[in-house]
C-alpha cells in the first residue's frame, strides 16, 4: 500500500499543473523563432495595403502574425521598404 501511495504522488508529480509556459531554453529562442509581418514589396506613401504587401518571417522585430486584418485596404502614411516591419504607427 505505502508503495502504490508513493506512485500516485509521483505521478500528481508528473502530471505538472496544466499550466503550459515556456521552458528556459524556449524563452532564450524565443526572439528567433517567433514570427513577424514585413513588407513584401516597397509601398509607398498612400497606398492601400492589400494582403499581397504581407510577408512573415522570422526575425520577431514587428507585429506577430494576427494583425494582418487591421491593416488591409488602409493607406500606409509612410513608406516602407520591401523586408521592413509593419508598425501600427504607420497607418
Amino acid at each position: 500500500m505505502t508503495n502504490m501511495v508513493a506512485q500516485i504522488r509521483n505521478i500528481d508529480l508528473m502530471m505538472g499543473s496544466g499550466i503550459k509556459k515556456p521552458s528556459l531554453g524556449e524563452k532564450k529562442n524565443i526572439k528567433i523563432f517567433r514570427r513577424s509581418i514585413v513588407a513584401s514589396r516597397n509601398i509607398k506613401k498612400g497606398d492601400k495595403i492589400k494582403y499581397t504587401d504581407f510577408n512573415w518571417i522570422r526575425n520577431s522585430h514587428g507585429l506577430s502574425p494576427g494583425f494582418e486584418n487591421k491593416f488591409l485596404n488602409k493607406k500606409i502614411k509612410t513608406n516602407l521598404l520591401k523586408g521592413r516591419p509593419f508598425k501600427l504607427k504607420s497607418f
